[in-house]
């Protein structure tokens, strides 16, 4: 599905189902609005936004900048409020961050005093999430560093690596955890367009290899979206 943006309001959209969630529905938002407050009046950033998320559905954001594609996926992710709306994760209400939701920000946000092995398993070491064992998790993380190609990097620390690598601990460090949904703002911004290309069909791989993932997102070109 794509779905373009002008301004604030959603121009173009295919396919549009206005029909009930069905029970295979993984994310589901009606209505959903959010405004900035600026000095004595307020900026409307996107509004009456109705979308559903399916598992191994791919959907991209187009638009300009400004037009609110970033602060739809952060509202998405439970980072913000929406001003009105609702969004529901498998039949509940979504309204703060949850470890069944995955976020690839524009930056790559590495933790500066971890190196490449220690940010990828970050994630999977939260309180909030499943738990593992040492033999587990040191699978997951070398299948992590295989993935982005980063096998002989895995003691180098953020400052030591280009913005393309850090992007890529940034990509694995979602991909382990196996989120049902991944948000993903410009995730590839970092990475030349051949790069760009190949960690695109990862991220289409890893959705086919998982269970139910579907994934949101704005690609920072139009051709990144075309696969091959």
């Amino acid at each position: 599905m794509y779905i373009e943006f002008n301004h604030t309001e959603v121009v173009f959209q295919q396919p549009v189902n206005h029909s009930p969630a069905s029970d295979d529905t993984l994310l589901e938002v009606r209505g959903l609005a959010k405004q900035y407050l600026s000095k004595n009046h307020t900026i409307a950033v996107f509004d009456n936004i109705d979308l559903q998320v399916r598992p191994h559905e791919v959907i991209c954001l187009l638009g300009a900048s400004g037009c609110g594609k970033s602060s739809l996926l952060t509202t998405l992710a439970g980072l913000q409020t929406a001003n009105a709306g609702e969004i529901r994760f498998a039949g509940e209400a979504l309204n703060k961050p949850d470890p069944r939701l995955g976020m690839m920000f524009q930056d790559p946000c590495l933790l500066p005093w971890l190196n490449v092995r220690q940010n990828i398993s970050f994630g999977l070491t939260l309180d909030t999430g499943p738990k593992f064992c040492k033999v587990e998790l040191k699978q997951k993380i070398d299948t992590g560093m295989q993935w982005v190609g980063l096998q002989n990097s895995a003691d180098a620390y953020p400052s030591q690596l280009s913005g393309g690598m850090a992007q890529r601990v940034s990509l694995a460090r979602a991909l382990v955890r196996n989120p049902d949904i991944l948000l993903m703002d410009e995730p590839f911004s970092a990475l030349d367009a051949i790069t760009r290309l190949g960690y695109a069909r990862i991220t289409i791989e890893a959705d086919c290899r998982s269970p139910q993932r579907g994934s949101v997102g704005h690609p920072r070109y139009r051709r990144s979206l075309d696969f091959g």
